[in-house]
């Protein structure tokens, strides 16, 4: 059963939410309850973008929560991750993945399994910086090609503050697609029903609890949950779509929760007197601005937000190279619709970022900003300042040609246009018409409502 608690995000204060939780049934007193607290493809989203209309999500958030549902449950507690924690993205993808594997050390995970986001800088990337911050991978069937070796441990054993012995498998989809860093042949996958299992029957005769921590497609963890013994919970990573009802495959139940780190879970599991888990409440929890930052985490964030501002403006301007007219070419043949458009939130879009001192964030500037990521267009605030702000290039495209000469037309704007940066995830409300009112300006809406 899969409960959203919305309550959490109008409370005020930790105590108040400790109580909540207790409330809701994650932090009971009874004796031989395991809370197993997950996560999975938070994709290098590091923390919340801040502009969303539900604003969810961060990895401060997220140890914030861990902080206070570690320290009040009476259940035995355990954190683990089901894979792609990083981001594939050449925009400060690897200083994000060290944010995220310092935060997830500060915050204790008992296991994570890789994905192949992982993997995206490198084996020997990966591997090295796990081990040196203390985060425990685990890989059943993930083995060096040329020494057929395994390349993490196939499991671990966690001994829990009741003496609960947890056992905890890793598993991978042999279907991964590895990313270019990986040289081809390097990595081989094991098939992993066997792999498992065979890791499962020697942890048994010591452990009470078996969980595998899986990165796979739905359907094919269901198949491998459903084939395997002595397992009593599968977290699941890879697709990115949560769970809706928690049910058993075969004997585990198998947990996922959303994409991006917008939401952890937290699942209550009642213990038989064998040990085994015998049911499971799941409550999925959004970590919205109740939560705070947790000051470690802050830390590192701050970190590195002085490294890419340091980095960003030792970018030179770009001079002569910018071929995006700007708004203020406009003005002159389209008075009326530049003061109308000087009123609208799209001239004053990147002064939310400079509001959060997250100008160089490129998380956030695309949509911020006219021509990012199109050849000259905005580079960053320091490079390309005239940029700044959704201008009208920003939906009609370059407008350098039509500039110098009016008979060369601009783009006409297509619903994709503005549904490019409006996505269900940032703007879940957004409904065309409605938003197209607030920026229309005479024909050219005529020309988008026909799109």
């Amino acid at each position: 059963m899969v409960r959203r608690h919305g309550i959490l995000f109008h409370l005020a204060g930790l105590a108040i939410l400790a109580a909540a939780l207790s409330a809701c049934g994650l932090f009971k007193s009874e004796p031989k309850r395991l809370a197993i607290v997950y996560t999975n493809d938070v994709r290098g989203e590091i923390r919340s973008c801040g502009c969303a209309t539900h604003d969810l999500g961060g990895l401060g958030r997220r140890a914030t929560f861990v902080k206070v549902y570690r320290d009040t449950t009476k259940a035995d507690f355990l954190l683990v991750d089901a894979g792609d924690f990083f981001s594939p993205s050449i925009n400060y993808g690897k200083e994000k993945a060290e944010v995220t594997l310092k935060s997830m050390a500060l915050m204790g995970y008992d296991a994570v399994v890789p994905g192949e986001n992982e993997f995206s800088f490198g084996v020997e990337y990966f591997a090295a910086r796990a081990r040196a911050v203390g985060l425990p991978v685990v890989a059943s069937n993930v083995v060096v090609a040329a020494a057929d070796t395994l390349l993490f441990p196939a499991s671990r054993e966690a001994t829990l503050s009741s003496g609960l012995r947890v056992g905890l498998v890793g598993v991978v989809s042999p279907t991964l697609k590895m990313p270019p860093q990986v040289a081809a042949g390097s990595l081989a996958i094991r098939e992993p029903v066997a792999a498992v299992q065979a890791a499962v029957d020697a942890l048994r005769p010591r452990v009470d609890v078996v969980v595998v921590l899986a990165h796979m497609n739905r359907g094919e963890v269901n198949k491998v949950a459903a084939a395997l013994t002595g397992v009593d919970v599968v977290v699941n990573g890879h697709d990115g779509i949560p769970v809706r009802q928690v049910k058993r495959w075969g004997e585990p139940y198998v947990l996922q929760i959303a994409a991006k780190g917008l939401y952890i879970g937290a699942a209550d599991a009642t213990l038989g007197k064998d040990k085994r888990v015998a049911g499971i409440k799941n409550v999925v929890v959004g970590l919205g601005k109740t939560f705070r930052d947790d000051e470690a985490v802050a830390k590192l964030f701050q970190a590195y937000d002085l490294e890419v501002v340091a980095r960003e403006k030792a970018v030179l301007p770009v001079g002569d190279a910018v071929t995006f007219a700007g708004a203020n070419a406009c003005q002159a043949c389209h008075a009326p619709i530049f003061e109308q458009w000087k009123g609208t939130r799209h001239a004053h879009a990147f002064e939310v970022l400079t509001a959060q001192q997250r100008e160089f964030d490129r998380d956030c500037t695309p949509c911020h900003t006219t021509g990012f990521f199109k050849e000259g267009g905005f580079v960053n605030a320091h490079a390309t300042p005239q940029l700044s702000g959704v201008q009208c290039e920003a939906c009609h495209g370059n407008g350098s040609a039509h500039a110098k000469d009016p008979k060369i037309k601009t783009d006409t704007v297509a619903k994709s246009t503005c549904r490019s940066c409006h996505t269900a995830e940032q703007t879940p409300e957004f409904d065309f018409a409605t938003f197209w009112a607030r920026i229309d300006h005479g024909s050219d809406s005529q020309a988008a409502g026909s799109r």
